[in-house]
Formats: C-alpha cells, structure tokens, sequence
C-alpha cells in the first residue's frame, strides 16, 4: 500500500499516531486522491470525532479550504457526519469555510440541517453570527471609505465653526 493511501485510511480510522507517523515518513496532507479527497476530508468524515483532523490540519492548513469533486470542503464533510471537534477546528483555522458553497451551491448549514446534527447547527449558526458581525464591520468600513472626502468635508466645517485647528493630512498643514 502506498504511503498516501496508508494516510488516509489512517486517517479515516482516527488513527491519530499513525496519522504523526506517516506525516513524519514524508506522507503528504495535501495530496489528493482520485475523487480530490485530501487527508482532511477523509479525517472530517469518517466520524471519529477529529481525532486525526488537527494533525492533518496543522500539516497543512491551507487544506481546510480544499475541495473535493462535488465542491465539498472538509467542512462540507464534518458536517454530514456530524463531527463536532472536526467542525470546531475547521472553523477556527478557516472561518469562511461556514459560507463556501459547493458545486451545488449548499453549504456546510445545509448539510448539518439535512442531516439533523443539532450540536452542529449550532457550532454553524455561532460562526455564521460572528462572520456576520466582521462583514458588518467591513461593510461599515468601506462606506466609510467611500464617504471619506465627504466626511472629511464635513469634519472640517464642524471644525472651523467650532473655532478648531485640525491637521489636514497629506498636506502637512493646519486649519
């Protein structure tokens, strides 16, 4: 059996040690196989709590966003089965990973909603409610940015009748 093929059924099986071993053998957690499972998604299915997952995280954490063929993340993944720690690291190592959509256009949501995984929903929804918060913010930040000239504007005249001297920037004067 191949060193990639003995990862992920090692990681399939939860096998953490193993999991250490292989990686440390030269085994690689960003290798796919032929459906464009990584080592990840295989540790995020197959239920075993993630018990492999932070290994193969952390060997790789640029696959966390990796997708399968049908567009599946390990999200998508964790998330079928119901696999809580798996989703909680996940989602610590790639909050946006709550939003992707795979090729169907359904998110990790719509799988732990069809699949009926209440703990999971709602490790879903928190992260759902805290990426909301950081778009308002950006959002927020933007208008801002597109408003700057106007607020500037208006800061300036406050100013002025107010009787202050504001430092106006990249000019290198006052009011």
């Amino acid at each position: 059996m191949e060193l990639a093929d003995r990862l992920y059924q090692a990681a399939c099986d939860g096998d953490e040690t193993a999991v250490r071993k292989l990686l440390a053998a030269g085994a690689r957690a960003d290798q796919a196989n032929e459906d464009g499972w990584l080592p990840l998604h295989f540790a995020s299915s197959c239920g075993h709590e993630g018990e492999a997952a932070p290994s193969t995280a952390s060997a790789a954490p640029a696959t966390a966003l990796a997708m399968e063929h049908d567009g599946w993340t390990p999200l998508h993944r964790a998330a079928e089965r119901g696999n809580i720690e798996a989703l909680t690291l996940l989602l610590e190592v790639a909050p946006e990973l709550a939003f992707a959509p795979d090729a169907f256009g359904e998110t990790a949501l719509h799988q732990v909603l069809r699949c009926g995984h209440s703990p999971a929903d709602r490790v879903l929804e928190m992260a759902r409610c805290l990426r909301s918060t950081a778009e308002a913010g950006w959002l927020v930040g933007q208008l801002v940015e597109g408003q700057r000239e106007r607020l500037r504007a208006a800061a300036l005249t406050l100013a002025r009748g107010a009787g202050l001297v504001l430092p106006i920037s990249g000019i290198g004067g006052y009011i």
